[in-house]
């Protein structure tokens, strides 16, 4: 079973991020550095603060807070197809700068960006031009290691 890791790339410099009218960095607490499905977890959430259902990583663009939905996106383990993200957004989760469209299998390298500002209006499935995001990640894919006995070679469970 392989852990699952979203690692921060945000690409919003200090000028892109006072000319989108970021206010200061202590928003970066909603900028999560590492999202992380671990073994034997099912299913992680993201997405805006909602003491209805708490997402399990809390997410906020300091570009336009209602870019994030409150049920943004979902990260799913499936036996059969790997870590598959699904979109439940209004302005959208983009893999490799495509809106998705139902559920993506993660590979290892693929970049995430969660929300768009002119996300309602792009269909899913539809490209984008490469944009900045201070919500874009990098996925790393990495096997959970197994305890092996060295001396006999079994491994033990």
């Amino acid at each position: 079973m392989s852990t699952v890791t979203l690692r921060w790339i945000g690409d919003l410099d200090q000028n892109k991020r006072e000319q989108a009218g970021c206010v200061s960095s202590s928003s970066d607490q909603y900028r999560p550095k590492k999202i992380k499905l671990k073994p034997g977890q099912k299913e992680i959430l993201i997405g805006r603060i909602n003491t209805k259902i708490p997402p399990d990583y809390p997410i906020e663009s300091c570009i336009n807070s209602r870019t994030i939905s409150r049920n943004h996106a979902t990260i799913e383990r499936s036996a059969k197809r790997g870590s598959i993200l699904y979109d439940h957004s209004m302005n959208g989760t983009y893999v490799n700068y495509a809106r998705v469209m139902g559920g993506v299998t993660l590979k290892h390298g693929d970049i995430v960006c969660f929300g768009h500002l002119n996300g309602a209006n792009l269909k899913p499935g539809e490209p984008v031009a490469l944009f900045y995001s201070d919500l874009k990640y990098r996925v790393e894919l990495s096997d959970s290691p197994t305890k092996e006995n060295v001396v006999t070679g079994t491994v033990c469970m």
